[in-house]
C-alpha cells in the first residue's frame, strides 16, 4: 500500500485573487486529474483545503507509487483553464509506504504530509519518499 499526499502549489494565490468560486474550479479540475491517474481499486479523497490523498493498493514496490506521482506531476504541467484566468499550477507530493513508514493510516498520513512539506520547502512541484 502506498499513501500519497498532494498539495496544490499556487492555490492560495488564485483563491485570494479570483475568489472562492474560481478556487473551487481549481479543486474540481485537480480532483479530476487525480482521478484519471489512479485505478478504480485505489481511493482518492480531499484531505482539507487544497490537499488530496491517494491510497494506492496492491503495489509491489515503490516504483509503482512513483509512477503515479510522475503521472500527476505531468498532468499538472498543463494549464488550468478557469473562468477568470488560465493558470499554471503545480503540486507537491509526499509518499508513504506501508509497512515501512507506518503500521496504520494515521502514521502513514503523518509521514506523507511531512514529506509533502519538505517538497514545498525544497522548491515545490516534485515528489519524495522517506529515506
Amino acid at each position: 500500500v502506498g499513501l500519497i499526499v498532494c498539495d496544490l502549489d499556487k492555490f492560495k494565490a488564485i483563491n485570494d485573487t479570483f475568489g472562492h468560486q474560481v478556487g473551487d474550479e481549481v479543486l474540481i479540475q485537480f480532483a479530476n486529474a487525480l482521478r484519471s491517474s489512479v485505478r478504480d481499486s485505489d481511493c482518492l479523497f480531499r484531505f482539507g483545503g487544497d490537499e488530496f490523498v491517494l491510497l494506492l493498493t496492491g503495489l509491489h514496490n515503490k516504483s509503482e507509487a512513483a509512477f503515479v506521482a510522475e503521472k500527476v506531476l505531468k498532468l499538472m504541467q498543463q494549464p488550468f483553464d478557469l473562468s477568470a484566468v488560465k493558470a499554471q499550477i503545480g503540486c507537491s507530493i509526499g509518499i508513504a509506504m506501508y509497512p515501512n513508514d507506518g503500521e496504520n493510516d494515521i502514521d502513514l498520513v503523518k509521514v506523507a504530509d511531512t514529506l509533502m512539506y519538505k517538497v514545498k520547502a525544497a522548491g515545490k512541484n516534485h515528489y519524495v519518499f522517506n529515506q
